[in-house]
């Protein structure tokens, strides 16, 4: 009997750990952080700290808030994951989302006026993006992209500083537009057994194809405007280019050879692993 309440405990904080995507928080925890760094200011540094950790946990409960209401997509797209395989009902979700969310929110008061503004904007928009909006046309993907971006303008918040902090999150924006089509591609089979719209499934693939790489060619352009014009360093110009742009490159190539389910899978894993090379690319500009 004790063996099998403990092998449940284990699986239900397993079931939240997979519903709080802690890759996903990390990304967020460390583009905080940059917003503040392009700047060239991490002080006051517990105002930072505060943002990353604010900013961490709303990504937290949104990621948490997305598969609360993806639960039926998911019996098709992702069986596996915490809510349609039963690990954890919606109920206890729907609270964890609660409780971290109001305590992302909470530490913005920490920070300042302009911090609890942005914090509040972040736990609306994540609500009404998974709740009414994320199965749309295109609006739902600019939503997640804009909050992607705000990101980097969070962490320059706190420090006082967000002009440095505009460039990341042009990028931030570019990268995540393109990705959540490619991820809503990926989706279609789901998406459309429950009756939902999005870009995939009102243009097709190959559109949307076209679409993401479309984007995906104009990132890369613009990831030569900081070197060129704002004084970043050769080492982030090289990192941009080896690191970012030719998985880019690479990834524009794969979608058009194959655009299979297997293969949109595949390239949403490599781009969200391209994040951090992009990342550590603004960390030594």
């Amino acid at each position: 009997m004790n063996y099998c309440i403990l092998s449940n405990y284990y699986k239900k904080s397993y079931g939240i750990i997979l519903l709080l995507r802690p890759v996903n928080i990390l990304i967020t925890f460390i583009a905080v952080f940059i917003g503040a760094w392009v700047g060239g200011n991490i002080y006051p540094l517990e105002k930072l700290f505060y943002a990353c950790l604010s900013g961490a946990l709303i990504c937290g409960g949104g990621n948490v808030l997305n598969d609360y209401f993806d639960a039926e997509s998911d019996m098709i797209n992702k069986p596996n994951r915490p809510i349609p395989s039963g690990i954890i009902c919606k109920l206890n979700a729907l609270i964890l989302w609660i409780i971290i969310s109001v305590i992302g929110f909470t530490l913005s008061f920490f920070i300042s006026l302009n911090g609890v503004f942005i914090a509040a904007t972040a736990v609306v928009l994540l609500f009404f993006y998974n709740s009414f909006i994320k199965n749309t046309v295109l609006i739902g993907n600019i939503i997640i992209s804009f909050l992607t971006g705000i990101a980097f303008i969070y962490g320059g918040v706190a420090v006082g500083n967000i002009k440095g902090a505009f460039i990341p999150a042009v990028f931030a924006f570019l990268f995540h537009l393109g990705r959540e089509v490619i991820k809503d591609a990926e989706d279609i089979e789901g998406v459309s057994a429950a009756k939902l719209c999005t870009f995939p499934i009102k243009y097709g693939i190959k559109k949307s194809i076209y679409f993401a790489n479309t984007v995906f060619i104009f990132l890369s352009l613009f990831t030569l405007y900081p070197y060129l014009f704002l004084e970043y360093s050769l080492t982030y110009l090289l990192i941009v280019i080896f690191g970012v742009d030719l998985t880019i490159s690479y990834v524009i190539y794969s979608l058009f050879k194959n655009p299979d389910r297997y293969s949109l899978r595949r390239v949403n894993n490599i781009l969200k692993m391209d994040m951090l090379i992009g990342l550590l690319a603004l960390y030594l500009k």
